[in-house]
C-alpha cells in the first residue's frame, strides 16, 4: 500500500445529479490509463542528481514528478538517500506555489461581474425550500461517476459548500477507505465513509457515494486548489486495490465556477 502513495496522481470527466436512468458506464466515465513519463534511460543517481537541480533550478513540478519516480522504482534507496525529506522540501515549495496562485484568482474574482460568476450555476428547490446550487456542465445521471462541489442555501439564508464524489462499477466493490487527490503533483487526502448502494433492474450498478461539507481551512485549500490546478487526478483506494480518476479542463472549470459563486453570494471562506 506504501508504493500506491508515490503513484504521480490524478477527478475525473463526471459529475452527479438524480436524474434515474441508465446509461453504460463507458457513456458516462472517462478512465484512461496512467500516463507517466519514463525515465528509465536515468540511472537512480543520475535521476536523483537531476532532482536536486530541478529544486535549485525551482522546476519543482518536474523535480517531484521525478522524485515520484525514483521513490516508486527504487524505494530501497528512500532512507539511505532520505528522499522523504526531499519529499517534504518539494511538497512545501508547491504549497507556495499554490498558495500565491489562489492569491491571484481571489484578486479575479473580486473584479468579476454578478453576470459573469452566475450566469453558469443551476438552482433547484427541494419541498422544504432548500436550494442547490450547482455548475450547469454538472451530469445527470445517478450511475453516473462524479466528483463536483456544490452549495445549498436554507430558507434562513445560510450557505453550505460541498464535494461530492461517487464510483461506479458493474463488476465489484472497491471498498473505498479514503481518496489521495493530487493537484500539479501536490497530494491532499480525503477522508469519509463511503456509502454502499447497488441499482436495480436488468443491468446492477454498484455504487460509492461520498459526500462531505466544506467546513474547515484544510477542506478549503483543496477545493480552491483543484478549482486553480492544472493537473489533477483522483486515486480512490482501498486496502487490497486503487483506480485513478483524471479531471478533465471542463470539470476543474466548473469547480471555479461554483466557488466563485459561493464566495461571492455571501459563503464562508475558511481561511
Amino acid at each position: 500500500m506504501k508504493k500506491i502513495l508515490f503513484i504521480s496522481l490524478l477527478v475525473l470527466a463526471f459529475g452527479c445529479g438524480e436524474t434515474k436512468s441508465k446509461p453504460s458506464i463507458k457513456e458516462n466515465a472517462i478512465k484512461r490509463e496512467e500516463t507517466k513519463k519514463d525515465f528509465s534511460n536515468l540511472t537512480p543517481d543520475k535521476l536523483h542528481k537531476h532532482i536536486l537541480a530541478h529544486f535549485e533550478l525551482e522546476e519543482y513540478k518536474t523535480g517531484k514528478e521525478k522524485l515520484t519516480s525514483l521513490m516508486t522504482k527504487h524505494p530501497e534507496l528512500i532512507d539511505s538517500l532520505d528522499l522523504n525529506q526531499l519529499k517534504r522540501n518539494f511538497d512545501a515549495k508547491l504549497e507556495e506555489l499554490q498558495k500565491k496562485v489562489e492569491e491571484l484568482a481571489a484578486v479575479e474574482r473580486k473584479k468579476k461581474l454578478p453576470k459573469e460568476i452566475l450566469y453558469k450555476i443551476s438552482e433547484n428547490k427541494d419541498d422544504e425550500g432548500i436550494v442547490t446550487y450547482k455548475a450547469k456542465t454538472s451530469p445527470k445521471f445517478e450511475t453516473n461517476e462524479c466528483f463536483y462541489i456544490y452549495y445549498t442555501k436554507n430558507q434562513k439564508g445560510k450557505l453550505n459548500l460541498f464535494l461530492k464524489m461517487r464510483y461506479v462499477s458493474t463488476a465489484d466493490w472497491l471498498n473505498i477507505k479514503n481518496v489521495i487527490v493530487t493537484v500539479d503533483n501536490l497530494d491532499y487526502t480525503i477522508e469519509g465513509e463511503f456509502l454502499k448502494k447497488e441499482t436495480k433492474g436488468k443491468k446492477k450498478y454498484k455504487t460509492e457515494l461520498l459526500i462531505t461539507q466544506i467546513n474547515s481551512p484544510e477542506k478549503m485549500k483543496i477545493i480552491k486548489a483543484i478549482s486553480n490546478g492544472t493537473d489533477i487526478a483522483c486515486l480512490y483506494v482501498s486496502d487490497a486495490s486503487y483506480k485513478k480518476r483524471e479531471l478533465s479542463t471542463l470539470q476543474k472549470e466548473a469547480f471555479a465556477d461554483v466557488l466563485n459563486a459561493y464566495l461571492y453570494m455571501g459563503g464562508k471562506d475558511y481561511k
